[in-house]
């Protein structure tokens, strides 16, 4: 991994070590521990003898994994871009706005470029149509009834369940700080008590659509073994919705909201962290790292970070609004285009439109959304926190809540 010769390099630890002791800086001793964990990885020395200096150095009788934690930690850094030339250039501002951006325009392709937009037919929806049916599909009060009890009762235990994974396995046993593990056991004057639970609620949701999911599955067993007539059986058909709503009311709708919401949020993640005041408080040795990478040099953006913290709440939630006025207007119109033509029978205009020539066929479809699938995977990877994830709290677009 190549690294970039104008990023100030990670202190020596000595230093650090020392300038603690005398109390200058707020280093923390796991800062301290990954940094000379960092030294010794750089040092080219062998695995065994890599192993054999990371368990001297970080032997910890409460802790018989320390020295594999230290490296792990190492291991993670590089993802950093102070580290990282390659990261420094994907992690930068115009790189992610860039993503951003460019997730929205691939999915006009995938919603506006699909032939099921003209379609009428009732549309399938795994998952979705599922449970879809389990709240919503009309039947007799001797079916419906149970059944509405049974998706309420398995929402409850997929919401359960997705909390003892969030504590048990992915905080307690794996040790994952994005979901809620203190490295700091306690130490960090400024941890909230709440960020214990940091991922449940989307490990619930998971969990709980999957309950639903395949709760249905067992649902419909039990109809067949009782005899129930196939009409009362539960499938993936959305009712009362076509191909080409589903595609362009239901679906395109909530993609185009949320991509809106993601170049916002992206936009306003970064100006908060080039807020120097913001960017510099705080215990954690890998806070504000976008600031440090990015601001910490340009004066200008720093100046933009404190204007941006004093007006972001009011220019968030116009910009949110100007798109979200624009978007969900604009696929409606189009849904009512596209039935008029079908209607109508109008074969010259159907097709007709930016994202229709020959080569938009279904192998090219399946590429945009494949690299859909994988920029918003990269999204995700551009946080200047990511992986550890365990930066300064940054606060939610349009609100003045932390996430």
């Amino acid at each position: 991994m190549e690294f970039k010769e104008s990023i100030t390099p990670l202190p020596d630890p000595n230093e650090v070590l020392a300038a603690t002791a005398a109390g200058d800086g707020d280093e923390s001793p796991v800062g301290r521990q990954s940094e000379t964990a960092a030294d010794l990885l750089a040092s080219g020395l062998s695995p065994t003898s890599l192993k054999k200096e990371l368990t001297m150095k970080f032997k910890d009788p409460d802790d018989p994994d320390a020295a594999t934690h230290a490296e792990f930690r190492v291991i993670l850094s590089s993802g950093n871009p102070l580290n990282s030339t390659f990261w420094y250039v994907m992690k930068h501002p115009v790189s992610r706005i860039f993503a951003a951006v460019f997730i929205m325009f691939l999915n006009f392709f995938v919603y506006f470029g699909d032939p099921a937009s003209y379609s009428v037919a009732m549309s399938y929806g795994t998952l979705l149509g599922d449970i879809y049916h389990g709240f919503f599909q009309p039947d007799d009060a001797t079916f419906m009834v149970p059944r509405i009890i049974f998706m309420v009762v398995t929402g409850f235990a997929g919401m359960a369940l997705g909390g003892v994974i969030q504590r048990r396995l992915l905080r307690d046993y794996f040790r994952i700080e994005m979901f809620g593990y203190d490295r700091f056991q306690g130490a960090d004057p400024d941890r909230l008590d709440e960020q214990s639970n940091d991922g449940g609620l989307f490990v619930s949701i998971m969990t709980t659509a999957l309950c639903w999911y395949f709760g249905l599955m067992i649902y419909n067993e039990f109809l067949i073994a009782f005899g129930a007539h196939e009409d009362h059986h539960l499938d993936e058909g959305m009712h009362n919705w076509t191909f080409a709503g589903y595609n362009l009311v239901l679906a395109g709708i909530f993609a185009f909201v949320s991509d809106w919401w993601n170049i916002i949020t992206v936009i306003d993640q970064m100006l908060q962290d080039f807020d120097k005041s913001a960017a510099t408080k705080g215990h954690v040795a890998t806070a504000s790292t976008g600031y440090k990478a990015y601001g910490k040099h340009h004066p200008k953006l720093i100046e933009m970070g404190h204007w941006w913290e004093d007006n972001r709440l009011i220019i968030t939630k116009v910009w949110l609004l100007v798109g979200w006025g624009t978007i969900v207007p604009l696929m409606i119109h189009h849904f009512n285009l596209n039935m008029r033509i079908v209607e109508h029978q109008l074969d010259e205009a159907m097709g007709d439109g930016w994202f229709w020539a020959t080569w938009n066929n279904e192998f090219t479809r399946m590429a945009v959304a494949a690299a859909v699938a994988c920029m918003n995977m990269l999204i995700v990877m551009q946080d200047w926190d990511f992986p550890d994830m365990n930066g300064e709290d940054v606060k939610i677009a349009a609100t003045d809540f932390t996430e």
